[in-house]
């Protein structure tokens, strides 16, 4: 399976959804800056969630501006626009892939998960960390 990694920051809040099925899925965008030739360039990644304990952690203590890792299966996508071409970099994370918050206002103020001193909170190091998670 082709994996991808991206670090980058929430443009908005994620947005959570229950599916027809009673599954949930959470979504959002992570904006990652570069320069080239002294410009920033953004390029935003579109991550979809279904891994139940990562909605939970992510509904906890990620907002708008947080910076987060996230490692899961790419895919692209290209679409019309009132009709201009566009195209779309899409990240869907499973229970096989991993996301870490490498900084969060929330996450610090909550048990100082974020940082360079103490290791990044993970959906999966925090499973048995807060009470009522299974």
């Amino acid at each position: 399976m082709l994996t991808m990694q991206v670090i980058g920051n929430l443009g908005k809040d994620p947005e959570f959804k229950t599916l027809d099925s009673g599954r949930q899925l959470c979504s959002f965008s992570l904006a990652s800056n570069k320069k080239i030739k002294g410009e920033k360039v953004t390029t935003w990644v579109n991550v979809t969630v279904f891994d139940e304990n990562k909605i939970k952690f992510l509904k906890e203590y990620v907002r708008k501006g947080s910076k987060l890792f996230a490692e899961g299966e790419p895919s692209a996508r290209a679409y019309l626009k009132d009709g201009e071409a566009k195209h779309s970099l899409d990240l869907t994370l499973g229970f096989n892939s991993k996301l870490e918050i490498l900084s969060s206002e929330r996450a610090e103020n909550s048990g100082g998960y974020a940082g360079t001193t103490q290791p990044a909170a993970t959906a999966d190091a925090l499973d048995d960390a807060i009470p009522g998670w299974d």
